[in-house]
C-alpha cells in the first residue's frame, strides 16, 4: 500500500536497508503473532552485524509485542464466531458485548474499554477456544532490549 500509508520511498531510504516492507499481499492475513518473531529475528541479525535496528511505524501493539517481549496466544481466528459476535454487537451494542466478556473473563474485560470491540471479540474468541483468559495466555515479560521509545502518544 504505497498511497496513504506514509511508506518510505527508495529515495528516502538513502541506501539504508529497510526490512519487512511489502512482505504480504493486502489480501493476506497478518497479525502480531507473525510479526513479532520475524522482527526479533531481524533485530538479532542486524545487531550481529554491529548495526542499530530501528523499529518505526505500525501500531503500538506490534511494537510493544517486540520490545515488551509479549507472548501471543496461538489461537486461530474463528471467523464464524467473530461474525456471530459482530451481529450481536450491532444489535445489542458495545456494552452488551463487553458484558459477555466480563461474565467469563472479568480480569481482561476490566482492562478494556467497551468501545474497543475488536479486542473484546478477540478476548471472547480466545476464551471460547481455550477456556483461559487472554491475560493468562499472553504474558508480557522483561524486554530483552535496551530501547528508547519516541512517540507522541506516551
Amino acid at each position: 500500500m504505497n498511497i496513504g500509508t506514509g511508506k518510505v520511498t527508495a529515495e528516502e531510504m538513502q541506501g539504508i536497508p529497510h526490512h519487512m516492507l511489502d512482505i504480504r499481499d493486502i489480501t493476506e492475513l497478518y497479525g502480531v503473532g507473525e510479526f513479532a518473531p520475524e522482527a526479533r529475528r531481524l533485530i538479532a541479525e542486524i545487531t550481529a552485524r554491529g548495526k542499530l535496528p530501528i523499529l518505526s511505524g505500525g501500531t503500538g501493539l506490534f511494537i510493544d509485542a517486540v520490545v515488551g517481549n509479549f507472548s501471543i496466544p496461538e489461537v486461530v481466528a474463528d471467523w464464524a464466531y467473530r461474525d456471530e459476535l459482530e451481529v450481536f454487537r450491532e444489535k445489542e451494542g458495545n456494552d452488551a458485548l463487553w458484558e459477555k466478556l466480563h461474565a467469563v473473563d472479568p480480569v481482561y474485560a476490566a482492562e478494556l474499554d467497551p468501545r474497543n470491540y475488536r479486542y473484546v471479540i478477540r478476548g471472547l474468541e480466545i476464551w471460547k477456544a481455550t477456556g483461559h483468559s487472554k491475560m493468562e495466555l499472553g504474558q508480557k515479560t522483561e524486554s530483552p532490549y535496551d530501547f528508547l521509545r519516541i512517540t507522541p502518544y506516551d
